[in-house]
């Protein structure tokens, strides 16, 4: 092989060596491993001594990230002019750069849970026409809230549900999103009845897609294990008895946890609104959501991860995983390979392997040996091009 400089936009093919390779599958890391890339995929076969070579040797590889439950556009509480809502050009403007950061962290994928006006849609054609860089996206659309399907004039719930699934699906969404419970951070009360659950999984399955639902605890974990979710958002009140059922029925646990547990997330909005807007019990509330995330990985719930509201924040989300009982090698699984199992994509992302698309993320450290590599990404690259360098790949 010829140590050369190369552009990865060019499509001929490549190959990368990988002084540290963890594919993702949850395999053992190897090491002094040689990776090729031809037409934007991980190939097999001899390795071509006359191939050019993105030389990585000096790295930690691992496959791209995949965000399970993200949002584009900033979060309202996380604005300095909070509590104005802010309208949808302003939103919409967040995009691009909240795009770059999850890039620049590693993540070339982002489950996306919903965004005002077609946000979601718009930026993830937007960026197959290359008018954006960031992550390839997997979009819900408009979520299903309890405040959507009921009106004056519409009161029946199971018809509001089905429409919505439909305008959506009109619009080429990749699956659907319901609130079950109330509450960003927390919630028990039940919004929807079971048929109306129950309508909404019917609607995707028809489309050959899937439902996730938002909820935190109570009754309305059962009836979304019942009605046959795939997932489960956030599921930060989980009784023993729903993480039971969740792990005999297959359902997902997404974990969402930095944005409750980072100072960068809700933390700094109770900093900015001052000491007497819940401090205290947000900092107790994080150890009852930690001991349902530790029982969870406990009973075997396959388990996604995801940042929510804080774009970029997948290291962190791995990190928090760990803290709460994973192995090293199962947080980066559940942040690659079962990312992409959960929305559907084994097979083309999270993992090296021959087939997948390459995406992969160079670190300088080991996260074996210290999780704070996560942190120092070297270079990013998606689809076979690279996308992020930084100082230290050659």
């Amino acid at each position: 092989m010829r140590d050369e400089p190369m552009s990865t936009s060019d499509p001929r093919s490549f190959a990368v060596r990988c002084g540290a390779l963890f594919d993702g599958t949850g395999a053992d890391v190897g090491y002094d491993q040689v990776v090729i890339v031809r037409d934007g995929l991980f190939a097999s076969g001899p390795v071509d001594p006359d191939l050019p070579v993105v030389d990585l040797s000096g790295c930690f590889v691992l496959p791209g990230l995949v965000d399970a439950h993200s949002h584009l556009s900033t979060y309202p509480i996380l604005r300095d002019e909070w509590p104005r809502e802010p309208g949808l050009v302003e939103r919409a403007l967040s995009v691009p750069g909240n795009l770059r950061t999850a890039l620049r962290s590693g993540t070339t994928t982002m489950r996306v849970m919903g965004e005002p006006g077609g946000v979601d849609v718009h930026a993830r054609t937007a960026l197959s026409k290359g008018e954006l860089d960031g992550p390839r996206l997997v979009v819900a659309g408009q979520a299903i809230t309890a405040e959507g399907c009921r009106s004056a004039d519409a009161p029946d719930e199971v018809a509001g549900v089905r429409r919505i699934a439909s305008d959506n699906f009109e619009r080429q969404v990749d699956f659907l999103k319901i609130h079950l419970t109330e509450g960003a951070e927390g919630g028990r009360d039940q919004l929807f009845s079971a048929e109306a659950v129950a309508a909404a999984v019917d609607e995707a399955r028809r489309h050959g897609s899937y439902v996730a639902a938002h909820g935190h605890g109570g009754p309305a974990i059962r009836t979304a294990i019942d009605a046959g979710v795939r997932s489960i958002e956030h599921g930060f009140e989980l009784s023993d008895a729903d993480i039971a059922a969740m792990s005999a029925a297959g359902t997902w646990l997404v974990s969402t946890l930095a944005f409750d547990f980072e100072p960068s997330g809700l933390e700094s909005v109770i900093d900015r609104l001052g000491p007497d807007h819940g401090i205290g019990e947000l900092r107790e509330a994080r150890h009852g959501i930690a001991r349902r995330m530790s029982a969870a990985i406990d009973a075997g719930v396959r388990i996604a991860l995801g940042t929510n509201h804080l774009p970029g924040a997948m290291a962190a989300e791995i990190r928090l995983a760990v803290d709460c009982g994973m192995s090293v090698a199962a947080a980066l699984v559940a942040a690659t390979s079962g990312g992409a199992e959960l929305l559907g994509m084994t097979g083309s992302v999270g993992s090296i392997q021959p087939g997948c698309r390459a995406d992969l993320v160079a670190l300088r450290g080991d996260p074996f040996a210290d999780l704070t590599a996560l942190d120092d990404v070297v270079m990013v690259m998606k689809d076979g091009v690279e996308c992020v360098r930084k100082h230290g790949a050659q």
